[in-house]
């Protein structure tokens, strides 16, 4: 699953290879991607580090994807997700 390269400010979170959560910093309604966006521009935080903090402290495995360096498509099917942001609880730690 993939968003694109170059869309700024929006990530898709993988748990166990699969698409767990959805982090937009422009989803207004929110109060997870809100504060993530806080920590990213007032905290010099990276939602990589966000994403260890989060393993680190509730014993996750939440992953941004691995992209392959050359990939071939064979077959591809659009595939309408509903992925919820990350959990408030686990930003304030």
């Amino acid at each position: 699953m993939d968003i694109g390269d170059h869309i700024y400010g929006e990530w898709i979170i993988y748990e166990n290879e699969k698409p767990k959560f959805h982090v937009n910093l422009f989803r207004e309604d929110s109060e997870s991607d809100k504060r993530i966006k806080e920590l990213i521009e007032h905290k010099n935080e990276s939602i990589e580090s966000i994403i260890k903090k989060i393993n680190l402290s509730f014993k996750m495995e939440l992953n941004l994807g691995k992209r392959p360096i050359i990939e071939i498509v064979v077959n591809t099917k659009l595939k309408e997700l509903a992925l919820n942001p990350i959990p408030t609880e686990w930003l304030l730690k």
